[in-house]
């Protein structure tokens, strides 16, 4: 049935199943089949029909009209906007509560900072703009877009904008751990550049739909972060058995290289937070996508994709935890493979926000997780002190 309705216009298929999505189940239903058929694992990640998923998120419009709509109900107070290295940004002393607080040039120029303590930079591990960020900059300095004081979009958004996005984004997730899982081969410091060069369309169409506001970025982040959804389609797979066993054994695989480190060796007291449980399990899309970006050594697309959903608080607090439970494990990546600024790109959008890091110490061990990963990394380089009888400590208490 799938591959009947794939031969018909893609305007006329976006139309019928958006129709149909409105009034049933079954419609949904069909149009999970024909997203399925469209990103199945036979068809090469690159070679998938991108502006075919376009048409059918866009449902009976163009996808540019669509943009257009979706705009109109954007309620997002921050930018967000995500740069790498050598993007020219700007740092308001006067504005900023946090040191690391920065904005991108569109932000600046649509603030007022006259006399303000500025200077304009050059990113070196990259960054996010923080304006609207209430918790990292004074409101005063927030450009008119991001202004508290903006008309808000009305927070009744139409049904008909998400119904087909609903189904489509949460396959594309599906597709993408799919991609890293049976392209994967346990060999240490060598990865095949074109497994993440193959996924930069897919990553460039997330992009897209990021950047149409708060409306799609709201469905990205709720197929991100929801455990039954990752659980049912990682369900589908299991229906294929070649596809269980390859993409399962890869799985194990990684997490053998990215594991948690023996402390048996430092006899080291550890107390007993979340992050630093040795035992990782993944329970939602954005979990497993960080597990494979450490794993493929930090690539700045998958970067720029986790970090742009940071606007939305409730992410950006679920993304803190997941990431402080794989940092002890990344920490043993540092050495002669990843590259730290990376890993600080990440970090400092995170625990710029005081309360968000006074909460992460408080119920995850954020202090722990960071003086057993430095004591980790420092441990071979440790000498015995004549003083202490040139031995080194036996136990290395961090509680």
């Amino acid at each position: 049935m799938a591959e009947k309705l794939l031969r018909m216009e893609p305007e006329k298929l976006g139309s019928l199943l958006k129709a149909e999505c409105l009034q049933s189940s079954t419609g949904k239903g069909r149009l999970e089949d024909v997203t399925n058929n469209l990103l199945r694992l036979q068809t090469d990640i690159k070679d998938i029909k991108l502006n075919f998923i376009e048409q059918l998120i866009a449902g009976d419009t163009t996808f540019g009209e669509f943009a257009l709509k979706t705009k109109k109900y954007d309620d997002s107070s921050a930018c967000g906007l995500v740069w790498t290295a050598d993007f020219v940004a700007y740092r308001c002393r006067t504005c900023g509560i946090s040191p690391c607080m920065s904005i991108c040039a569109d932000c600046f120029h649509g603030g007022d900072h006259t006399g303000h303590d500025f200077n304009m930079f050059r990113s070196l591990a990259g960054g996010a703009c923080d304006c609207g960020d209430t918790s990292v900059m004074k409101p005063s300095g927030f450009c008119t877009q991001h202004s508290l004081g903006k008309p808000q979009a009305s927070s009744s958004v139409p049904k008909h904008l998400t119904v087909t996005a609903e189904v489509v984004i949460p396959r594309l997730l599906w597709r993408l751990v799919l991609h890293f899982r049976t392209n994967y081969t346990p060999i240490v410091l060598k990865f095949d550049p074109m497994v993440i060069s193959d996924v930069s369309p897919l990553l460039e169409l997330f992009d897209r739909l990021s950047k149409l506001g708060g409306v799609l970025r709201r469905v990205i982040v709720g197929a991100l972060l929801d455990s039954d959804i990752y659980a049912k389609l990682m369900q589908v797979t299991k229906l294929d058995e070649s596809l269980q066993r390859d993409g399962g054994l890869a799985y194990r695989a990684a997490m053998e290289y990215l594991a948690y480190p023996d402390l048996s060796g430092f006899q080291m007291k550890v107390p007993s937070y979340p992050a630093l449980d040795p035992n990782l399990e993944h329970h939602n899309f954005v979990g497993e996508l960080l597990f494979w970006t450490a794993v493929y050594n930090f690539p700045q697309e998958m970067i720029t994709f986790l970090l742009s959903m940071l606007p939305d608080n409730d992410y950006k607090e679920k993304f803190t935890m997941i990431f402080l439970k794989h940092y002890v494990r990344i920490a043993m990546t540092l050495k002669g493979r990843t590259n730290p600024n990376h890993v600080v790109h990440i970090s400092v959008q995170l625990f710029s926000n005081e309360a968000l890091a006074s909460k992460m110490v408080a119920e995850m061990g954020l202090l722990h997780v960071l003086c057993l990963s430095g004591l980790i990394l420092l441990r071979p380089a440790l000498q015995a002190c004549p003083l202490m009888g040139n031995t080194l400590p036996e136990i290395l208490d961090i509680t």
